[in-house]
């Protein structure tokens, strides 16, 4: 397919995760027939996706809220990991995803957008092999009124009182990407049943008298209309090391107890 000008003209270096950035939501609407987030990252250290994990978003300052401006935003720890004591029923044990995996006919995906201006050419190759999905049953779990502590990464900058969990994950067996201007290229290969894109519940939390938060509304994210400058976890580990209400998920030294 042609390369829109949006994409020819932003692709100023072979570079996969500013390609990726710019069309990975489309490509993924061709993939599955639906409106999904893009993984910002394939390295799982970056962005760890999987069901139930928790996405926190930065306070944004008055001067982006006038212009704005998206979200920074940050992949942290499972849902589960944000209560101090995990033996109320809702732990990794209990709350295993659902996997799907898609039939041999859809198994491989392949797309290709290209341009030429002038004497400068680019090309986006992207291969995908198989296909699965993996989801939370969420009619087995109540989430309403379920305590979380986030406290500690509201001194962060983070936003304790609006979350984002991922419910839904894309991920395929293996896949290429290749990113050609004029004759430098930039490669990656996906491997491992990496995760490509997910979709998300919005969670917003309450706060009671005595400083107790809880999960008060669920909805689903419009993935179409959701945005975010994705931050890199690696840059936030040792934050989320200390902050983590699980202490058993890092030591004893970790986390929110009450």
């Amino acid at each position: 397919m042609l390369m829109s000008e949006r994409v020819f003209d932003s692709l100023h270096t072979a570079d996969v995760r500013l390609a990726w950035s710019l069309i990975g939501e489309e490509v993924l609407k061709k993939f599955t027939d639906e409106h999904i987030t893009a993984v910002p990252f394939f390295q799982a250290s970056k962005c760890p996706c999987g069901p139930g994990y928790i996405i926190l978003s930065k306070f944004r300052s008055i001067k982006r809220c006038l212009r704005r401006l998206p979200h920074y935003r940050v992949f942290t720890e499972c849902l589960w990991d944000y209560t101090p004591c995990t033996d109320d029923g809702l732990s990794p044990a209990s709350m295993i995803p659902i996997v799907t995996v898609c039939d041999r006919s859809a198994s491989t995906f392949r797309f290709v957008a290209s341009g030429m201006r002038g004497n400068e050419s680019k090309t986006i190759k992207i291969t995908f092999h198989g296909k699965r999905v993996s989801e939370l049953d969420l009619r087995q779990h109540k989430l309403l009124d379920r305590k979380v502590s986030t406290l500690l990464f509201d001194d962060a900058g983070f936003d304790g009182l609006k979350l984002h969990m991922v419910n839904r994950v894309y991920s395929i067996d293996r896949g290429r990407i290749e990113v050609w201007v004029d004759n430098d290229v930039d490669v990656i290969n996906i491997v491992d049943h990496s995760p490509i894109g997910f979709k998300m519940y919005k969670l917003s939390v309450n706060e009671t008298d005595e400083g107790e938060r809880y999960i008060d509304y669920v909805r689903d994210v419009n993935s179409k209309r959701f945005k975010a400058l994705w931050l890199n976890r690696d840059n936030y580990s040792q934050i989320i090391r200390n902050f983590i209400p699980n202490q058993s998920k890092y030591g004893g030294e970790a986390g929110d107890v009450n």
